[in-house]
This record gives structure tokens, sequence and C-alpha cells, in this order.
């Protein structure tokens, strides 16, 4: 079995870990695992950088690194909001060839961060310029530093997403920090989900104009917006939606007329989306609770006991979305479709201080449900994997500060948590 795989492995990290974030297992060497890249964790309760936005290519993934403050058991705590720092784009090898830096994108601010896209052969990066825009903050696309926006306030982007040649950009518009955390911090969910207070964005071709205006909801989302074939994904919250919570809306770019679709919507106080994805014909999203919540109350805490993984068969239009799994045994994140079949993390959270940690890993085939879980042994605070991306015969596991990759086969008839 696969044991200790993420966030053990941080090279000379694990004491600083331990100090900051509570008594853990003591790590030890995973067995089947090759560590990829890990982050810089914060030494003595100080700051920290954790793996941000994370996108692969054909050959090679690409990643930034955000700036977070350890706020753990034995820490001062606090937080005091976003942190602003630096952030710089790095490419790497998906077969062990090192971290490179390929650019660099602003600065980390208002609660958002870069958003990195793999594009071709490279990559492409948006971020916001609080220098650009007459009106307001603009966001700026590289290669190219082209530059977008309404000029109405803040400018943030929420989504880079390549559809053949072109490139989509998803932004919301007038944004301003709500306060929590990124699913990536390892602070999540501690503050509740990060998110920002713009009730609308906008939608952009790159090198072109506006496409689509959209209400962005996506607090528990890693990538607000995917692609699969011609069309964009994206998860809304309805200004005028009534008791409608959120929507996954498809929008056919390729269409001769494209206009929104509604391919599911769940009433208020539902599970909120923690996953989304997209190919050719289908779309994949899993659910669980949402984590936000009141930290002034000492007796609120976050739950992740509850996961739905559905599926869309966008040539079907007029069919229904089709339960794969829906269990109340554990907590669930992320959600990628590869071979026929839906890949997913698998969480847990400490009641006692509300820290998440990555219990496994699974995959749901569609055609059959049936379901294969891997038990990878971690216990440990703020550890495990959050995001899972299959590449080739490889998986790609990414917890706050490492990534590593184990085989696909790991998962072969694995049976170690049941629904």
């Amino acid at each position: 079995m696969v044991k200790q795989l993420i966030s053990i492995a941080v090279i000379g990290g694990v004491g600083a870990l331990s100090a900051c974030f509570g008594d853990g297992p003591t790590p030890g060497a995973p067995d089947s695992a090759i560590v990829v890249f890990s982050s810089s964790p914060g030494q003595h309760c100080s700051a920290g950088t954790y793996i941000g936005p994370v996108a692969i290519g054909s050959d090679h993934g690409y990643v930034s690194f955000l700036p977070y403050q350890a706020n753990g058991n034995g820490c001062n705590g606090g937080g005091g909001g976003p942190i602003t720092a630096a952030q710089q784009v790095f490419s790497f090898g998906l077969h062990g060839e090192a971290l490179t830096m390929i650019g660099s994108a602003g600065e980390s601010n208002s609660g958002a961060h870069v958003q990195i896209a793999a594009a071709g052969s490279g990559a492409a990066w948006a971020y916001n310029d609080p220098g650009a825009g007459s009106n307001g903050d603009q966001v700026l696309v590289h290669p190219g530093t082209m530059t977008y926006g309404t000029n109405m306030g803040t400018e943030v982007p929420l989504g880079l997403v390549a559809i053949g040649s072109d490139l989509y950009l998803a932004s919301e518009n007038n944004a301003a920090t709500t306060g929590g955390e990124d699913l990536e911090n390892p602070e999540f969910p501690n503050g509740g989900n990060g998110t920002l207070n713009g009730a609308q964005g906008s939608i952009w071709k790159i090198g072109g104009g506006k496409v689509a205006s959209w209400s962005p909801g996506c607090g528990g989302l890693d990538r607000c917006i995917v692609a699969g074939g011609s069309a964009l994904v994206y998860v809304e919250r309805p200004v005028t939606g009534g008791s409608v919570q959120w929507q996954i809306t498809r929008y056919d770019v390729g269409s001769a007329s494209p206009s929104p679709q509604t391919i599911s919507s769940q009433m208020t106080g539902a599970d909120f989306p923690f996953g989304l994805d997209a190919d050719d014909h289908l779309v994949a999203w899993s659910t669980t609770q949402s984590c936000v919540f009141n930290m002034m109350s000492t007796n609120q805490h976050c739950e992740a006991s509850e996961c739905s993984i559905s599926v869309f068969d966008t040539t079907m239009p007029q069919a229904a979305p089709k339960t794969l799994l829906a269990t109340t045994q554990f907590g669930c994140l992320d959600a990628k479709l590869a071979d026929g079949y839906v890949y997913f993390t698998i969480v847990g959270i400490y009641s006692d201080n509300n820290t998440m940690f990555g219990r496994g890993i699974g995959r749901v085939n569609i055609a059959s449900r049936t379901i294969e879980t891997l038990d990878l042994g971690i216990r440990g605070p703020y550890a495990g994997p959050r995001r899972i991306f299959p590449v080739g015969d490889q998986l790609f596991l990414v917890d706050p500060l490492v990534m590593a990759r184990i085989p696909k086969s790991a998962l072969d008839g694995k049976q170690d948590f049941t629904p």
C-alpha cells in the first residue's frame, strides 16, 4: 500500500510542519510514489508558500506557488487576510525534469491569484494588474501582455482555458475578498471557502473581445472554468435565482449562435461543487459540504462526510445528469475525466480544529458505476491530496505542499473505502 504519500516528503520541512500544524504522524518514505516537486512551507509558524494553480500540457506541467500564513496549533493564529507576494510561473517535466521559471505574474492581491492554462506546447497565464485601466484594475494575459477588463473596479482572473488554438479568460468585475482560504491553501477550510464578492463576471476571447457574462460561483473549486470540445463549462451563483444555490452552465463558443445552457442546478442547502471537468461529450463534477461558517462561533465545525459524483452527456441534452456515486461515508474533492472514469480525491476534516486531510483517492467507472478506492494512509492535519491529474498511465496527486505521482494501476481492484 502507498503510505504517507503527500506533504511528508517536504525535504527539511517536516519538523517545522509538526511544530506549526500539530501532532500528526511522523513522516515516512513513500514506497510507490515519486515526488515531483514541493513548495516552501512556513518555518516556525511564519509565512510559507503552497502549490497554487496547476495546468498539465502534452509534455510539461505548469504551476505557481502562492503565499500563506501558518495558523495551526502552537502558532500565534490570526491570519489577517490575503498576503501580497510576487507570483512566478514555472514549468516542470512530467517525467522528472526540474522546475524552471518561465515568467512573472505580478503579485497576489485582492484575494485573487494568477491563473494558468496549458496552451499548445507552452503555457499562458493571467493576473490582476492594479496599475492597468482607467477606472479600475485590469487583467493582464501573457504571453503578449494583453489587457482585459470592464473598468468597473478591481478585475481579477478566475480561470483561463484553451479550446484548440483559442484562449478564453473568465474574470470577475469589481471584486473584493470576503475572507476564507482557497481550496489549495493548507489553512482551508478555516475561515470558510475563500471567495470574492463580485456578483458579475465576464468571459473574454483572448485576441478578441467579450463573449459572455457570468455570475461566478466557484468558491469550492480550484478551476472555475473548464473546456470540453468547443464549449466552456463553469459554475455560477445565479443573481436572480430564487432558491437556486448553484448551477453548472455550458456555453458552446463553437456554435453559430452560442447561448448559455444550464446542465445542472441545486437548491439552497445542497452540497456545493468541489470538482469540475469536461471532455468532447461529457461534463463531470463532484460535490461535498460547503465549509462556509462563522469563525466567531467556537461551536461551528466544518464537515466533509458527503460525496457525489455526476456526469452529463452533452450529446443527449434532454437527458438528466447521471449520478455515479452518492455516499455519506466520506467527503470528496476534484473530478477528472480519463479512460472512461471520473477520478477524485477522498478527504476528511478534524472536527477539533477544522483542518482538512486527504485520506485517499478513488475512481468510478462511468459505464458500470464500479468504484475503486485507495487509502493512502495519511492522517496528519493539512496533509494529503486535494487534486488529482490523470496523465497517461500515471496519477499526479497534489496536496498543499507537495506534488507526487503514482501509477494508475495502484487503484486496480482496491476497495479501501466503502461508499
